[in-house]
């Protein structure tokens, strides 16, 4: 009973594109994050826009080739869980109290 309480309790995390390719590319923090998802520490998730974005991003950045990315692509999805977004987020603002980074 308690391993199900647990494992409820993980953090759901959408892992984008930037943090997969550094963490694919260099053994920084984003790639620690990555292992904790492998792990199965937390529950990484990633929608198709995401692996097309980084299926391209590995091929022009990193100058994978079609196997690499193949081999790279399905090891992610042999731990993070594939979701559909359902709807847009459109978020905008001119409100001067929120400040972007």
């Amino acid at each position: 009973m308690h391993t199900n309480i647990k494992r409820s309790l993980l953090l759901l995390i959408v892992f984008d594109t930037n943090v997969l390719l550094s963490a694919i590319g260099w053994k920084g923090s984003p790639y620690h994050c990555i292992d904790l998802a492998r792990q199965g520490r937390v529950k990484g998730l990633i929608c198709p826009e995401i692996l097309d974005e980084l299926t391209k991003k590995l091929e022009q950045k990193l100058k994978f080739t079609p196997i690499q990315v193949i081999e790279t692509i399905a090891d992610l999805l042999s731990f993070l869980r594939l979701i559909t977004i359902a709807n847009t987020l459109n978020f905008l603002t001119t409100d001067p109290k929120i400040i972007w980074y």
